[in-house]
């Protein structure tokens, strides 16, 4: 199993509440920020869609920076490889960081999160 807050602990009422207190106020502050957020997703999704809907296929623009740039050599698409497996191992390892620090104050959200969805299988 992974290395969590007991489940015990973490489902009694104090724990709970301090979480969900935690959280209700971090929402208090953004909920603007988030209403916001979505209203551009949904017209740029709205947007995007209509725009594909009556886009008609035409000749091709010219595009001069593949005439600026000189085609990529074998080394440099490795080199292109290992940055983009470089990034997402990095990212993947960030992301799972909480599961195997030490503990610390307050609330650990993402950490109780992983350990509930993990030891409930």
């Amino acid at each position: 199993p992974i290395p969590c807050v007991p489940w015990q602990s973490q489902t009694s009422g104090q724990y709970q509440r301090r979480v969900h207190g935690f959280e209700l106020k971090v929402l208090r502050r953004v909920w603007k920020s988030l209403a916001l957020a979505a209203l551009i997703q949904f017209v740029h999704s709205s947007l995007t869609n209509v725009v594909y809907l009556h886009h008609r296929q035409g000749a091709r623009l010219p595009d001069i920076g593949y005439s600026l740039l000189p085609e990529m050599t074998q080394f440099g698409q490795a080199i292109g490889d290992y940055l983009s497996v470089a990034t997402i191992v990095i990212s993947i390892a960030f992301a799972l960081t909480p599961l195997f620090s030490p503990p610390t104050p307050g609330p650990r959200f993402l950490r109780s999160l992983w350990c509930q969805d993990f030891n409930s299988r």
